[in-house]
């Protein structure tokens, strides 16, 4: 669940709240999925949380453990990334797509 106490970490740095993250801050987000963590209400509190924070862009890097959850997350939330290929997925302008009407889509399973 993602809310104004979640920790992330900068990049590898220290752990931070994300109260103390600064415009332009680049954040890592990871965590242990588990059965049902990408659904209708997580997505909810993504979009939420991007347009409180006014996040501009997101980038997923699919080599990374538990990253294909993580795009499931984002694409269940903001509708499928403007750009994917090279090993990641994109969503430019995610607090524009975080505030259209949500988008119709389903995670993948396995």
């Amino acid at each position: 669940k993602v809310t104004t106490s979640t920790i992330f970490r900068d990049m590898g740095r220290r752990p931070t709240n994300i109260a103390g993250l600064v415009p332009g801050a680049q954040v890592l987000i990871s965590g242990t999925p588990s059965m049902g963590t990408v659904n209708a209400h997580s997505a909810s509190l993504l979009r939420s949380f991007i347009m409180r924070n006014g996040v501009d862009d997101v980038v997923v890097d699919l080599g990374l453990r538990d990253s294909g959850v993580i795009a499931d997350w984002f694409r269940l939330a903001l509708g499928p990334a403007t750009r994917a290929g090279a090993g990641g997925e994109v969503w430019l302008n995610a607090r524009r797509l975080a505030s259209n009407p949500v988008p119709v889509a389903t995670p993948k399973t396995g």
